[in-house]
């Protein structure tokens, strides 16, 4: 199996083109400033083992090439530029990776990368834990005490970040 994926497309194009070795795409899960989640599956003797599929490509967009164009860099500032937003990707996933066990925080379970054929960016995969949304699991009466707990675990959740030095920008 091979990963497939190109520069060009937009996220939505995505969907049956995403293949994580063994796995099936299942789903867009959802989309965001940066990539998108997939749902994905695979059958493991009768039984199906679901996670979820981060991809994120770098550059977003064409448009991001032209732009760098426009403000003086050459072919090989803009591959420097674009190698070092993949770095800070998997660097991130390796620090999430330090905190996999954790009840509070997603566990991710692999990355790959791989470059566009003109050598101007990645496709990134973040192979990771499928949660289930709290609205649905939570259901439309919430008690008090669902609440404190929830709070509480939000707070666990960012104590572990505080040890590993990460803020993080995007609590929902």
């Amino acid at each position: 199996d091979s990963l497939i994926l190109g520069r060009g497309k937009k996220m939505a194009d995505y969907n049956d083109n995403i293949v994580w070795p063994g796995w099936e795409t299942v789903r867009l899960i959802g989309r965001g400033s940066f990539g998108a989640v997939y749902e994905i599956e695979r059958d493991m003797l009768g039984e199906k083992e679901k996670a979820a599929l981060k991809v994120i490509t770098i550059p977003q967009s064409s448009s991001d090439i032209d732009e760098l164009y426009g403000e003086g860099y050459d072919d090989e500032s803009i591959t420097s530029t674009f190698k070092a937003y993949l770095k800070s990707i998997v660097a991130e996933y390796s620090l999430m990776r330090k905190m996999n066990g954790s009840a509070n925080v997603v566990n991710c379970d692999d990355v790959r990368y791989i470059q566009h054929d003109d050598g101007f960016g990645w496709d990134i995969f973040i192979k990771m834990e499928l949660l289930t949304p709290l609205t649905k699991s939570l259901g439309k009466n919430v008690s008090d005490e669902q609440v404190v707990r929830i709070g509480s675990d939000i707070c666990k959740a960012l104590i572990l970040c505080k040890k590993h030095n990460i803020i993080h920008r995007d609590i929902k």
